[in-house]
């Protein structure tokens, strides 16, 4: 084992304080706005610019009509799902499981043009799986209409259905990090891109998929500030460099060259460079699912949450090993429960650099990827894979945010 990539000293985003549970122990901490007025809460309906439909895109503008900006919930409808024609079945129309994650690609947070947040539907997943409490989990899962089994969902497409989804954008896991809205000079703007049907619905070949999407909107959480206070704030905390926030990004790159049939015969590795991860990163974790239904074809069923086992991996790089290789059992009953705070992820493989990487307030450890030259991912399957599949790679990575001047922008695209 070698350890040279991650201890150079300052190198990447670093807190000297890991040790400490207290978020004012830590160079990062930022407070917010500190107020001895009254100050008030509200939720507001955002709807969209134009309506939308499966295959289309959502835009919403948020105004700047209050102080601070929170949570952000997105909320859509799905009509009953019928057929064309009445034909014999392998089994009733239904759609995939987790709807309501798996209804949309992308959704990407703008400001003036600049790129703030890029959220996939595999970070959401990521963070109900493997971040929430047990009672939390069972409300997502009810609203999001996930891991429902085949009967289940068939009985659920008979009748509309709806759907409230909170988008983890990075601005809103802490109420001392959420965004001064009123000091932004351009209006952020959110755009929703939705999932064609036939990338969502479960059915027969030989029918068509009759459905659509309607009562599209946000519900987003805002805070007033008494004037004077907000103006008093806003002086004491916009510098000149503005308002730097440290917050956790989420990077992904797909592989499918790698994993094509046949690979991982008789125990060898499946050897996958890494070529996009180059900052400070808090963990790396991967998933592996059948091609055929994450990027479906003629005929074919999708299903986004259908993850095959692996039997050991470990990261690699010039230098050696940064990791040992770790089983399966180990790391979903061992190192899962150790670190994270929910149940154990259902095949969604993580190995952390962190002490507390559930920990959204304040960062915990990180290794510098980009110290490491030649990064490898290398895993081995149980058996030889019977059909291609798709390796999805994921990293939780520091990333800096800057408000200055009423713009906003981060600094690692």
């Amino acid at each position: 084992m070698v350890y040279q990539s991650q201890l150079q000293r300052n190198t990447g985003v670093v807190d000297p304080l890991i040790l400490s549970r207290k978020i004012v122990d830590s160079y990062w901490y930022y407070p917010g706005w500190r107020t001895v007025k009254n100050f008030y809460r509200f939720d507001k309906t955002i709807t969209p610019n134009k309506a939308a439909n499966w295959g289309g895109s959502s835009e919403f503008w948020l105004e700047p009509q209050a102080d601070k900006l929170g949570n952000i919930y997105l909320q859509f409808t799905a009509s009953a799902l019928t057929t064309t024609a009445a034909v014999p079945q392998v089994h009733l129309p239904r759609y995939i499981d987790w709807l309501g994650v798996h209804a949309w690609s992308e959704i990407l947070l703008e400001c003036s043009g600049n790129e703030i947040y890029r959220l996939r539907p595999d970070e959401c997943i990521v963070r109900f799986k493997q971040s929430l409490e047990v009672v939390k989990l069972t409300a997502v899962r009810e609203i999001c209409a996930g891991d429902k089994t085949d009967m289940r969902r068939e009985a659920l497409a008979t009748t509309a259905q709806d759907f409230i989804v909170e988008l983890p954008l990075p601005h809103t896991r802490s109420t001392s990090r959420w965004a001064e809205l009123i000091q932004l000079s351009n209006m952020p703007k959110i755009t929703v891109n939705w999932r064609p049907l036939t990338q969502v619905v479960q059915i027969a070949t030989d029918t068509a998929p009759v459905s659509s999407i309607s009562n599209i909107s946000l519900m987003a959480t805002w805070v007033h500030l008494e004037n004077d206070e907000r103006d008093f704030n806003t002086m004491r905390l916009e510098g000149k460099s503005g308002i730097v926030r440290l917050f956790e990004d989420f990077r992904v790159e797909k592989f499918t060259e790698q994993v094509k049939l046949g690979a991982g015969a008789a125990g060898n590795e499946i050897i996958v460079k890494l070529n996009n991860f180059r900052t400070a990163t808090k963990s790396i974790l991967f998933v592996l699912r059948k091609l055929a239904e994450v990027n479906p074809g003629a005929g074919q069923e999708p299903n986004y949450t259908n993850f095959q086992p692996v039997t050991s991996f470990y990261l690699e790089a010039t230098d050696g090993k940064l990791f040992e290789p770790t089983t399966h059992k180990y790391n979903l009953f061992v190192e899962h429960p150790r670190y994270h705070v929910g149940a154990t992820g259902s095949r969604i493989y993580e190995h952390t650099f962190a002490m507390e990487p559930d920990d959204a307030l304040n960062c915990t450890g990180e290794l510098n990827l980009g110290s490491a030259n030649n990064l490898l991912l290398k895993l081995v399957v149980p058996a030889a894979l019977t059909e291609d599949m798709e390796l999805s790679v994921m990293c939780k990575e520091y990333n800096i945010q800057q408000s200055v001047k009423g713009d906003w922008q981060k600094a690692f695209r």
